[in-house]
């Protein structure tokens, strides 16, 4: 078996007390232990890269501001249109409690949203109504009537009697 060479061990530290040690003339220091070598291997040059600046989420789309309530004039004027087109809302109401008597009947409230330029621009009934042929035929209606407009968005919330 062949025997394996051996490291070779650093000579063991002088036992003298460090009187002995010293040069004449010469202070006393502490020796500090050497420091331990890198390995032989050339650094690794950073690629030259431009800082990253911090990211920043998306800025947010500008929020429709909320539909603002109606003025009394401005729920009078709603309820004017409303007036005017008591024909065709009787149509609708008539021809759904035919179609469906399991239609609540008694007093409910629209709540119509106008857009600045007097345009309706979101109709909201009570559920069940709202998906009703009831709901379906008043919203259509409603599309194509012109609203006081007020130049800003508002709110006006209509009583409708159902059956009476």
């Amino acid at each position: 078996r062949p025997e394996r060479p051996r490291p070779e061990r650093p000579a063991p530290p002088s036992r003298e007390p460090p009187e002995k040690a010293e040069k004449p003339g010469k202070p006393a220091r502490v020796e500090q232990p050497a420091p331990a070598q890198k390995p032989d291997r050339p650094e690794k040059a950073e690629p030259d890269r431009p800082e990253k600046a911090p990211v920043e989420p998306p800025p947010r789309p500008p929020r429709e501001p909320a539909p603002a309530r109606a003025s009394r004039a401005g729920t009078e004027d709603v309820l004017e249109v409303f007036r005017k087109h008591d024909g065709a809302i009787k149509q609708c109401v008539e021809r759904a409690l035919a179609d469906d008597d399991s239609i609540m009947r008694g007093r409910v409230m629209l709540k119509v949203v106008i857009s600045d330029d007097g345009s309706l621009r979101r109709v909201s009934l009570p559920s069940p109504l709202d998906q009703s042929k009831l709901g379906l035929c008043l919203s259509g209606q409603m599309r194509r009537w012109e609203f006081p407009a007020q130049g800003r968005t508002y709110t006006a919330e209509i009583p409708l009697v159902i059956g009476d």
